[in-house]
């Protein structure tokens, strides 16, 4: 949890905030941080399925960060407002990651 006092020295309402992965599990904890917070939250992920998000009224973008080439953040932000926080929570699932240690981690 953090700490009442970090969160004293900064405002999170009506601030536009990206969560990418914010459906998963430590996305959807993230998500709901901001909430509470009174944040404008954007979850960008591949669904939009995580029943423990308490506000269902979140704003919602699919998007598929393997394709990263095909997201147009352009169209996103004209959307949903210019980003004043973003926060990375996905995790690329495939065949290699669990294998490569960060040292040897290539982005292909």
């Amino acid at each position: 949890m953090i700490n009442n006092n970090f969160l004293k020295n900064y405002n999170f309402e009506k601030k536009n905030i990206y969560v990418f992965g914010g459906s998963g599990l430590i996305g959807s904890s993230i998500s709901n941080l901001f909430l509470s917070l009174r944040s404008n939250l954007i979850i960008l992920d591949k669904t939009n399925k995580n029943k423990n998000i308490k506000n269902t009224n979140n704003n919602f973008c699919r998007i598929d960060l393997k394709n990263l080439k095909k997201i147009n953040f352009e169209l996103i932000f004209k959307k949903y407002g210019k980003p004043d926080v973003m926060v990375n929570t996905s995790y690329p699932k495939d065949k290699n990651w669990a294998k490569c240690s960060f040292s040897s981690l290539k982005l292909k």
